[in-house]
């Protein structure tokens, strides 16, 4: 393994976490900014190339985040930063999910909590594969829910005002607690 790779390496942490929100950032600037030795900074990037994690543009020039490699870029940096990071998706307080999280537990931020609902996941579709029964959840524009299940071959639509969607949700939420408590599945 590459030693720019070990953790903990905190100057490699953070040398990813400006590559990722600095558009535009050059080893001189990596340099100067994080106050650490242009060896250092050139043995992370490349440790960050060969992972797969960055690019360079323009002849070497600009470090840049490949496509799709946020959550685990998010990953590397809580692995070499020792911090603490969600279980799922990998932020830190460092670098928090796309338009900010909370945490809920110890390990869990709020975006990925199931029960934390967000206006701006507009769809979700769920599977319940034991008897082929699939729902698809959508926010439409009035900020009512529509619900489309289908079981086989049928289909039923149902559209719940924003006040039914939160009775029926808090509803949801006390019947989970309660067979939480009892120690039984969903």
């Amino acid at each position: 393994m590459n030693s720019a790779l070990a953790a903990p390496n905190a100057d490699a942490a953070e040398i990813l976490r400006h590559v990722y929100h600095g558009s535009g950032v050059t080893r001189a600037e990596l340099t100067r900014t994080l106050e650490v030795r242009a060896g250092i900074v050139a043995a992370a990037l490349d440790a960050f190339k060969d992972a797969g994690l960055i690019h360079f543009d323009d002849l070497r020039y600009y470090p840049s985040l490949n496509d799709d490699t946020d959550v685990t870029a998010r990953r590397e940096y809580a692995r070499l930063s020792g911090a603490r990071s969600c279980r799922t998706c990998g932020c830190t307080d460092q670098w928090a999910c796309e338009g900010g999280c909370d945490w809920v537990d110890e390990d869990l931020c709020s975006t990925c909590d199931p029960t934390v609902m967000r206006l701006n996941q507009r769809t979700s579709f769920v599977v319940v594969e034991n008897d082929a029964t699939y729902v698809e959840t959508e926010l439409a524009d009035d900020e009512c829910v529509r619900l489309n299940i289908r079981r086989g071959e049928s289909v039923c639509a149902v559209i719940l005002t924003p006040s039914e969607a939160i009775a029926v949700a808090t509803k949801l939420l006390m019947y989970a607690s309660a067979a939480e408590n009892d120690g039984e599945l969903l």
